[in-house]
């Protein structure tokens, strides 16, 4: 392995983790996955398509 070359393999090895790790997390949260750190509802993120239609 050429020295010069290391840090781009690293580079796009952090990079590659980073995609996973959000990938992940989208799937999660796809899911009705819900971190503890936001205290407000998925619903008052994606507003009115999560709520409920109003009865007719």
């Amino acid at each position: 392995m050429k020295p010069d070359r290391v840090p781009d393999e690293r580079a796009a090895r952090r990079a590659a983790l980073l995609a996973a790790r959000q990938a992940a997390w989208l799937r999660r949260r796809a899911r009705g996955f819900q971190p503890r750190r936001l205290p407000f509802s998925p619903a008052s993120i994606l507003g009115r398509s999560a709520r409920k239609p109003p009865p007719e």
